[in-house]
């Protein structure tokens, strides 16, 4: 529990410090996104393995980590991935990293069972949020 908490604190004082004091790379900007997917996929995973939380709903709150990952796949095999131009994180996007870290954060405490409106919601705002990085990259791809 206390990792999982150690881990959530210094993922917002790591982007709080960052937008305070303009502490910003472009390592930073690519290593950022990744830590958090693979810190979501390593405690949502250890949920499932627990029987904490289903596989269900591991794949509902992992839509838009799919989506991104199957829009990178594509680019790749396309070959336009070197032609994409880092996109910023949306809205919509950082709703669905919030979402996935209440979900956590509800199971690690016991807040709210079950957690099934909270999966619905997470799931339905990755799917939007990775509509808009479609249309983003679109966009990106037209303009260039």
């Amino acid at each position: 529990m206390a990792i999982v908490v150690l881990a959530g604190l210094t993922e917002f004082l790591d982007g709080f410090l960052a937008r305070v004091f303009h502490w910003t790379s472009y390592f930073g900007q690519v290593l950022d996104p990744i830590a958090d997917k693979l810190f979501f996929l390593s405690v949502s995973l250890t949920w499932v393995w627990l029987g904490k939380l289903s596989l269900l709903y591991w794949l509902l709150l992992s839509t838009r980590d799919f989506g991104v990952l199957f829009i990178v796949i594509a680019l790749g095999l396309t070959g336009r991935i070197r032609s994409v131009k880092p996109l910023k994180a949306e809205l919509l996007s950082k709703i669905t990293t919030a979402m996935q870290y209440a979900v956590v954060l509800t199971i690690l405490f016991s807040f709210y069972q079950p957690v099934s409106a909270l999966v619905v919601i997470a799931a339905v705002i990755g799917v939007l949020a990775t509509i808009q990085y479609m249309i983003m990259l679109w966009r990106n791809h037209k303009g260039s």
